[in-house]
């Protein structure tokens, strides 16, 4: 479960439900760049490790993709989310 913290969201647009996270480079290392999930659903073929070039290479247009659907690294998330949980136990559009 650690791995697949708040990689998606709710939201009627398929390319805003996947998560960019601008995490440090010992958690990219952990969860293998897959802190850019966007990117990596839109070109699943891509490997691990070129991720965060191809993120990089087009940083805005992603973001934009994603509705902002940005976070700063996995510390403020978690910090953020010390008494609430990040998964609500009913999906949203139930």
């Amino acid at each position: 479960m650690v791995r697949s913290f708040y990689e998606h969201r709710a939201v009627p647009d398929a390319a805003a439900r996947s998560v960019l996270n601008e995490a440090a480079w010992p958690w990219r290392l952990l969860f293998l760049n897959l802190n850019y999930h966007l990117v990596h659903h839109l070109q699943p073929g891509l490997p691990w490790y070129r991720l965060r070039q191809a993120y990089l290479a087009e940083r805005g247009y992603y973001q934009q993709l994603s509705g902002g659907f940005v976070e700063q690294g996995y510390l403020p998330l978690l910090w953020r989310h010390r008494r609430q949980p990040v998964i609500e136990p009913l999906h949203p559009f139930a």
